[in-house]
């Protein structure tokens, strides 16, 4: 039986759809949390780095350029984690009203709600990062042109700090991979996420310069091509093959998943 958070992805018709959905999940968060008292350890860390993540999530919402396969994905993360911190929320209140009716309001927080949001605030930075880090690529790493092609911008990586481009990492790389090597992405890579009869055609790869020496745990080459581009850019360059690529490369992975 599917989970709460699969059937809200699985419902979602469009990036557009899962953006909302997130954005939904936090602002009932912030609601939930209005209904819990202050001094419940971890919770104001928490709702400070909810209000930290929903930032970089508008962000994304206003701006349809950064719709790229790495950040839909971390999108989906999101969505789990804060249905999982709601989740929490939702475990709390009635405790938390429990004891106040048997202790009266100056009564001390009830031990089993002292450890409730212990690693909460934790995993919600790691998402914030992990999603600012796709914007990142997204605006520095790689820019698509489907009437031309691909390119860095440079002028823009430069004046970055070194922590931005620390964080760019391995994507920058495959960026500039990407802008060598547009048509054996396109004859090949992309190629190689086709199927038929529900099996995927490997493709034999003679362009050894595509394939991450250092690739992420859990992913394939050819998800790496499609990782800092668009829907819309992938069947451009591919038509249905690259958009049915760039869909392979938004899938949550078991490794992926919020908690791991």
């Amino acid at each position: 039986m599917p989970s709460p958070t699969d059937v809200i992805i699985a419902e979602a018709k469009s990036s557009t759809d899962l953006i909302k959905s997130a954005r939904k999940l936090i602002q009932d968060f912030r609601d939930a949390q209005s209904s819990l008292r202050d001094d419940i350890p971890n919770l104001i860390e928490t709702a400070k780095a909810v209000e930290e993540l929903d930032k970089p999530v508008t962000l994304v919402q206003q701006e349809g350029n950064l719709h790229t396969a790495a950040v839909i994905r971390e999108i989906k993360s999101i969505i789990r984690l804060i249905h999982h911190a709601n989740g929490l929320c939702d475990w709390a209140i009635p405790r938390q009203k429990k004891a106040v009716t048997k202790n009266g309001l100056k009564a001390g927080v009830p031990t089993k709600l002292k450890y409730t949001f212990r690693a909460a605030s934790r995993w919600v930075v790691k998402r914030r990062d992990a999603l600012e880090k796709g914007i990142l690529c997204a605006q520095v790493g790689l820019v698509g042109n489907m009437e031309g092609t691909f390119k860095v911008q440079y002028e823009t990586l430069f004046h970055a700090s070194a922590k931005v481009r620390e964080m760019i990492g391995m994507e920058l790389i495959l960026a500039m991979s990407l802008r060598r090597t547009m048509v054996t992405i396109t004859d090949e890579a992309i190629e190689s996420n086709k199927h038929v009869g529900g099996e995927r055609i490997e493709q034999e790869r003679t362009k050894s310069d595509i394939q991450p020496k250092d690739t992420k745990s859990g992913d394939t080459a050819e998800d790496w091509v499609y990782d800092n581009i668009t829907e819309d850019q992938a069947r451009g360059i591919a038509g249905e093959a690259g958009v049915q690529g760039w869909k392979e490369a938004v899938k949550l992975r078991s490794k992926r998943r919020t908690q791991t």
